[in-house]
């Protein structure tokens, strides 16, 4: 039974991403192929026959707790707390996390361009799936909740606080169907994003704060990384070249404005035959710490892997080739 519950509780995450995950293929394969749903019109007359003016105003003013002004002080009170608390690893998560949900609904606004519904009572803007609001007040607030029941602090108010948090951004999924600026499969569809962004997000700050795990702190993971960048350029000529040759795209890249796709190829080749380099180089290294004496397979590990490192670079020529030749001679 003991181990019945230690299952339960190491993977309760996983069984909550993989339903929510289904929710949002469910209704994103819905609107693709038919942008009206029946459920949709549904809840909203059903919601349609509590309509009032103190009803509206009542859901406006719910509606602008995901409004800059309320998420930067929302943001502030986080940080603060944290402080107090002297839970500062926090902190930089706190508008980390709203800078990733933002970008993600966009992203996502763009790839299924669902027009918003007909007859708002108040003015919106942009597409309509999946709900910006409802990804944003579950995904910002759903950590500010994590947070609590991380820091040490009285576990009635965390319930009590906790619960009024739920509650609020419950409120704000209804307020974006009362108000007619989301259907309510946007708004489920955004809440099951968000459930799933923040399993992933706080698995990240786990990993990154180490918490609960006694590691060497992740600074020093990125000092032994730079580390390694300069060691590597100190002692290989071939690293050099392939810095020399990255300035030299960058140079002429800028001089000859080309465009932001070909930027992006540039970046991905420098990156791609640079980590070559610096992979050939240890495995060398390697090779000689292990022995000294010739081997075939010692000659082997070091001839593939100066190969590789062969074929990533043609490929970066032809392809620095492709884009920058046009733009010389024509």
């Amino acid at each position: 039974m003991d181990n019945v519950k230690k299952i339960v509780k190491n993977n309760y995450k996983w069984v909550v991403l993989l339903f929510m995950s289904i929710i949002f293929i469910v209704f994103a394969i819905r609107i693709k192929s038919n942008p009206g749903l029946g459920i949709d019109n549904s809840i909203y007359n059903f919601i349609r026959q509590f309509q009032s003016n103190n009803l509206t105003s009542f859901f406006k003013f719910i509606s602008n707790i995901i409004a800059w002004k309320a998420i930067s002080i929302a943001c502030l009170i986080f940080i603060l707390i944290c402080i107090i608390k002297k839970s500062y690893k926090y902190c930089p998560f706190v508008i980390t996390n709203l800078v990733f949900i933002i970008i993600l609904n966009f992203i996502l606004k763009h790839i299924y361009t669902r027009p918003r519904p007909e007859f708002m009572l108040i003015d919106e803007y942009g597409y309509s799936f999946p709900s910006g609001h409802a990804m944003v007040s579950m995904a910002f607030y759903g950590l500010f909740i994590y947070i609590l029941f991380h820091v040490k602090i009285n576990k009635y108010f965390k319930y009590i606080l906790s619960f009024l948090i739920f509650l609020m951004i419950m409120l704000v999924g209804i307020s974006r169907i009362y108000l007619h600026v989301h259907y309510f499969s946007d708004v489920i569809a955004g809440f099951a994003v968000s459930v799933i962004y923040l399993i992933v997000f706080t698995r990240f700050m786990k990993i990154v704060t180490n918490e609960g795990v006694k590691k060497q702190p992740i600074y020093k993971s990125f000092y032994y990384a730079i580390s390694g960048i300069f060691l590597g350029f100190k002692k290989e000529r071939n690293i050099k070249i392939h810095f020399i040759a990255m300035l030299f795209v960058v140079v002429f890249g800028y001089l000859l404005k080309i465009s932001g796709v070909e930027w992006c190829i540039c970046i991905i080749l420098f990156g791609l035959v640079i980590s070559l380099e610096y992979v050939n180089t240890s495995i060398e290294n390697t090779v000689d710490l292990v022995t000294t004496k010739y081997d075939e397979r010692a000659k082997i590990a070091k001839d593939t892997s100066a190969a590789a490192v062969f074929f990533a670079s043609v490929a970066a020529l032809v392809a620095g080739l492709i884009i920058f030749i046009p733009k010389i001679f024509f």
